[in-house]
């Protein structure tokens, strides 16, 4: 098992400790909100766009497009 943090378990914790190498800098210029979104919501549509292997050049009708995901 990879072990992802030194202390503490869970998301909701006012603190937490992680190793250097666990970390990803961001510039000032980009927030939090957008930073923490740029690495689990890729990855998510790209598996589900890659589950339904919809052919070139068709279209994709999804529900819930106001969500950070379907934006």
């Amino acid at each position: 098992m990879i072990k992802y943090y030194e202390t503490g378990y869970g998301s909701w914790q006012d603190y937490v400790t992680l190793h250097e190498s666990h970390i990803i800098a961001v510039p000032s210029d980009i927030s939090d909100e957008i930073a923490s979104q740029s690495i689990i919501n890729p990855w998510t549509a790209f598996g589900l766009l890659d589950d339904i292997d919809a052919p070139q050049g068709e279209y994709i009708l999804q529900t819930a497009a106001a969500s950070v995901l379907g934006r």
